[in-house]
């Protein structure tokens, strides 16, 4: 982790100092996270800061999914990009803020908001309005707090920086 760590530090951006950290996520951890939401192969998989993109070439490698990691350190996606094309994979990485990017497209999200600020995880909450119905949102440590959503439930999993709440939850019909 520490090359990747020295990274994140080297190239994140100065206005997102605050709420942005690297830790990776256990594949352990991510095949249960997964298959607790029911993901299937014919779907879209938003990984919201993917960091290196390992989990969204996982996905797309192991699952079939159609995966797209969003990040803002620009070495990672140009990496992630190079790995996705040179494997053939239905998988492609985008250098954006994740609070910006539209998250329409997307059947099953994942973020890590362990560090997110109060106001992030306000973000989070209202981004979920631009969910389609039925799609799932898996949270790390903080749960959306949106009418729009129905939190399917909560686990404890383990991962690089110790053990974390998991939220699964779902984008219910339009209120």
């Amino acid at each position: 982790m520490g090359r990747a760590f020295r990274t994140s530090l080297k190239n994140r951006p100065s206005k997102r100092l605050l709420g942005l950290t690297y830790g990776e996520t256990p594949l352990s951890s991510f095949e249960m996270m997964m298959d607790w939401a029911e993901c299937k192969e014919n779907e879209t998989f938003l990984e919201l800061g993917s960091g290196t993109g390992r989990l969204s070439l996982v996905a797309s490698m192991v699952m079939g999914m159609q995966c797209i990691g969003v990040d803002c350190i620009a070495p990672f996606i140009r990496t992630s990009n190079a790995i996705a094309k040179r494997l053939n994979l239905r998988c492609s990485f985008e250098e954006e803020d994740f609070f910006t990017r539209s998250w329409s497209d997307a059947d099953i999200l994942y973020i890590t908001a362990t560090a997110s600020t109060d106001e992030q995880v306000q973000l989070m909450s209202k981004k979920c309005t631009e969910l389609r119905s039925g799609a799932r949102l898996i949270s790390l440590s903080h749960p959306p707090q949106s009418d729009v959503m129905i939190r399917l439930g909560m686990k404890m999993m383990d991962f690089s920086w110790g053990t974390t709440a998991v939220f699964l939850s779902k984008r219910c019909k339009d209120v």
